[in-house]
């Protein structure tokens, strides 16, 4: 699997076998992707699940389609000029029955409001929508989180319903082909 890049980032889609070093050991990750070190800035919280969705998610997925891994996969967002790991995203899976996926994105607080997260998510969304079965991506996002709400809006996202999850209320963001 190639990278993706734009003039200012790369996103570099991680193997199988990376993807355990992202909570384990992210200095040997970066070594061996060449990257300079970076200590990522981030909520103890938002940590954690990511640990436990790595662990308990993405790790069996990866085994389970070796083939399909780019649906599965973290993908490092790298800041090129200074050669580090600044955040990352993914896709929850293959499309679903209706063509969606939905995806996921951080950039860490040195590296925030900058337009990181939103120029990763363009180039992320675009790849993904070339592939066949994909109709449309989806960004589920907290009621009143501005900052990841501009995010899928500058990439042409609509809101296309409201939800809940674990007791929080959720704007449903979509991009379609």
């Amino acid at each position: 699997m190639s990278l993706l890049q734009s003039e200012r980032i790369q996103l570099i889609p991680l193997t199988p076998e990376q993807v355990p070093l992202l909570i384990s050991d992210q200095q040997s990750l970066e070594i061996s992707l060449g990257l300079n070190h970076n200590t990522i800035d981030l909520d103890n919280s938002w940590i954690e699940e990511m640990r436990r969705a790595i662990t308990d998610y993405t790790i069996p997925k990866l085994k389970e389609n070796p083939a399909d891994y780019k649906w599965f996969t973290s993908w490092l967002i790298i800041h090129r000029t200074d050669n580090r790991y600044i955040g990352a995203l993914g896709a929850n899976g293959l499309p679903d029955e209706k063509g969606e996926v939905i995806i996921g994105y951080f950039v860490e607080r040195k590296y925030d409001g900058q337009g990181f997260a939103t120029e990763a998510t363009g180039l992320f969304a675009d790849h993904l929508l070339q592939d066949s079965r994909l109709k449309q991506v989806a960004a589920t996002i907290p009621i009143g989180h501005s900052a990841s709400e501009k995010v899928v809006e500058k990439n042409g996202f609509v809101i296309e319903s409201q939800l809940e999850e674990e007791g929080m209320q959720l704007n449903k963001w979509v991009l379609r082909k």
